[in-house]
């Protein structure tokens, strides 16, 4: 089974693997240069052998939860791995599976019977990662990351914010627009519970229910989620009178665990002074703010991390004639584009897997021209791969006179 992957790997380690009730047989392979090149390889790659003759989700499930442990992690590619099963249909099996999974890996999948039957060909693993890979774009996706599998950048300002939670300290990014804040913060949220610092919960306050709640309501909303997260049976009134109260003895019960609790507020604007929606929230979010501001004040195992566009609502000091609970308590940062370095790592890394090349002064270009923008830079580089892909055979080199024309057809 494993002979058409020595033309081109060397295998480094092999083990039995146990998750989620499936046994696995795990291996590491280390590619040759040439293969480290044409697929911009860097780490070994993990081969995963399922000896089912039916593919079912819990393997992949199993899978992930290999690579968050030791010894893959940081040990082999993250963005892709091979899949070997005894299901003759793995690959549709796949397709429909990962088709509404945005983020998922590049799984280069195989029968073990057409590996067997191909033990002689040198070409055959390398023709399907031309298939696999170079059919793929990975450029093209625009929604929050909930995964770490295509999460580029940021990695000093995560640091900073994950120090910040383990202190007990609030803090706030803002930033323009699809720049990447919110799955900034899913980032450091896979973080602190991988680190096991805190028990974090996430808000979007742009949704209905959220933003349409009372203070007392969204009070009660984050007040169950943790009653059911830490087992808490006791029954607390959230009304208009007594809700801060309610919440306050609910994170003394947390306290008294020794539990630490992080919330996280997305589009903080919706539920703020400056609500456009649901005026009610210009009064709602003083009582709201105080609840926060008293409840870490006195407890000391509590903090938040909040994100939006506007900084106003931390910055203005006076909100209809009382002080901003915010004020003066949540430092805050502004979520800029990526650093040049940081594009041509992503640009990099993503390119080299779909058979496009891009070189030094190429990327250069495309920092000065987007800015470093996230999401302006994957949809340019998607385009890019769209066009070329259609006149051209991959692997394609991509230099600066190929981008500067790109710049004409698009007008």
């Amino acid at each position: 089974m494993l002979s058409p992957f020595l033309s081109g790997f060397f295998i480094t380690w092999a083990r039995l693997r146990k998750e989620y009730n499936t046994e696995l047989k795990i291996f590491f392979l280390s590619p040759e240069q040439n293969i480290k090149e044409s697929y911009g390889f860097e780490n070994e790659v993990m081969l995963v052998y399922a000896p089912f003759k039916s593919m079912e989700p819990r393997t992949l499930q199993a899978v992930e939860q290999i690579y968050s442990q030791s010894p893959a992690k940081g040990r082999v590619e993250t963005l892709n791995y091979f899949l070997v099963s005894d299901d003759p249909k793995v690959r549709e099996w796949l397709d429909t599976y990962t088709s509404s999974r945005q983020e998922s890996r590049i799984i280069v999948s195989f029968t073990r019977k057409e590996l067997e039957e191909n033990r002689g060909n040198t070409w055959f693993v390398r023709n399907r990662l031309n298939e696999q890979f170079f059919g793929r774009d990975l450029f093209n996706y625009s929604l929050p990351l909930i995964e770490d599998t295509y999460f580029f950048g940021r990695q000093q300002l995560v640091m900073e914010y994950l120090d910040a939670i383990k202190r007990k300290e609030n803090k706030a990014v803002f930033g323009l627009r699809k720049t990447g804040k919110t799955s900034f913060l899913f980032k450091l949220k896979r973080l602190v519970e991988n680190e096991k610092i805190a028990t974090v919960l996430y808000f979007d306050c742009k949704q209905p229910d959220i933003r349409k709640s009372r203070w007392f309501e969204l009070l009660e909303e984050i007040a169950t989620l943790l009653k059911k997260h830490f087992s808490i049976k006791e029954t607390l009134i959230f009304d208009d009178k007594i809700a801060s109260k309610s919440f306050f003895k609910l994170i003394q019960y947390v306290k008294n665990r020794n539990k630490q609790v992080c919330l996280l507020f997305d589009e903080i604007e919706f539920v703020s002074f400056v609500a456009k929606l649901d005026s009610h929230w210009h009064h709602d979010f003083i009582e709201f703010w105080q609840t926060m501001w008293s409840c870490q004040s006195q407890l000391k195992n509590f903090s938040f991390i909040i994100s939006g566009v506007n900084p106003s609502v931390i910055e203005t000091d006076i909100v209809n004639g009382v002080q901003n609970p915010l004020f003066g308590i949540v430092s805050h940062r502004y979520l800029t584009g990526f650093s040049e370095d940081e594009v041509r790592i992503m640009i990099r890394t993503l390119g080299k897997r779909m058979g496009l090349k891009f070189d030094h002064f190429s990327i250069s270009s495309i920092f000065k021209w987007y800015g470093g923008h996230p999401l302006l830079t994957r949809l340019a580089c998607s385009w890019l791969n769209t066009t070329l892909s259609a006149e051209a055979q991959k692997p394609i080199d991509i230099n600066n006179e190929i981008f500067e024309g790109s710049l004409k057809n698009r007008g």
